[in-house]
């Protein structure tokens, strides 16, 4: 009898020990990314709208070859972000997926992870939701500064939680072939930047080393929000690089994101570290929520920002 349940309880192990391998194998590592494959091809190649973008689950993370070491190893891990976080941000976090989140918990988890070890920093978060208290909690005693559009939005948020710091954000929106056009002004003459997609309530000579872009709406375009994040990310660099800059995109299955987002804040090829944290099936985490792409970006020097130079 004890035999039998021996030998049961070490198929438990081995199945256990088979699963984590398996899950680690479909979760990939940069080890086993050479190269490009977590981005599968242009917008213009796929014309997939909302979700599905990157055509068949690829879970490579990216590679981290332009990085520099201390950088990496401050990277959370994939598989288990959440141990990294503490236990009343872990709290917070599955609460605000829970409240309505449009982020997967793991995704929640991943950011605070990054945005933990810095704290206190200044953090800037282009929308306010549920998640909003989550990204103060984690950024613990810095300065966290949300941008958001609707000031009927602000106000309800503020009478739930008053300590929150709000400004009111001015975007115009554009169809896509003024936005596509406005990205190539941009690339080819980044000094039209300030004067197309400025934001000078945002002050570029504060040091920005998290910048989440979550908003606007997909109707109004995060042009603007990428625009400043790659500004932003670039002058603070400019001025220290002893602590890197992570800036995080939401919502990655929208042409303007992706192509914004390739245009001002790089490609992983090109451009130090991309990882696209992709649902793993029908379009969210398995019981976990969400329903589209995060793209998170590390620059640890200003050279591994596009336009940087030209700033």
């Amino acid at each position: 009898m004890k035999v039998v349940v021996a030998l049961l309880l070490l198929g438990q192990v081995m199945s256990l020990k088979m699963n984590v391998q398996e899950r680690q194998v479909q979760l990939g590592s940069a080890a086993e990314c050479p190269g490009d494959p977590a981005y599968r091809g242009t917008w213009a190649e796929s014309k997939i709208e909302g979700g599905g973008f990157f055509g068949k689950y690829d879970p490579c993370p990216c590679s981290i070859k332009l990085l520099k070491p201390q950088s990496e190893k401050t990277l959370p891990d994939l598989c288990h972000p959440e141990l990294l976080v503490q236990n009343q941000t872990l709290a917070m976090a599955t609460g605000a997926q829970e409240a309505g989140g449009a982020m997967a918990i793991r995704m929640y988890h991943y950011i605070a992870a990054v945005i933990e070890p810095k704290a206190p920093a200044n953090l800037l978060v282009f929308s306010v939701g549920n998640d909003s208290p989550l990204w103060k909690s984690a950024n613990h005693g810095g300065k966290t500064l949300f941008k958001e559009q609707s000031a009927e939005w602000r106000e309800l948020v503020l009478k739930k939680e008053p300590t929150l710091d709000i400004d009111i954000a001015s975007y115009q929106g554009r169809g896509d072939e003024a936005r596509d056009a406005m990205l190539a002004q941009v690339v080819s003459d980044p000094s039209k930047g300030p004067d197309l997609l400025g934001m000078p309530s945002i002050p570029d000579t504060d040091d920005w080393h998290t910048i989440i872009v979550d908003g606007p709406s997909g109707s109004i375009g995060r042009m603007q929000p990428i625009y400043m994040a790659s500004l932003l990310a670039c002058k603070t660099l400019r001025r220290s690089t002893k602590v890197p800059v992570d800036v995080f995109v939401h919502d990655l299955d929208r042409k303007t994101e992706v192509t914004w987002s390739d245009g001002l804040l790089g490609v992983q090829k090109d451009h130090g570290f991309r990882m696209i944290l992709w649902p793993q099936s029908q379009g969210h985490f398995p019981g976990d929520g969400g329903s589209a792409p995060l793209r998170h970006y590390r620059y640890d020097s200003p050279d591994q920002i596009p336009l940087c130079s030209k700033y």
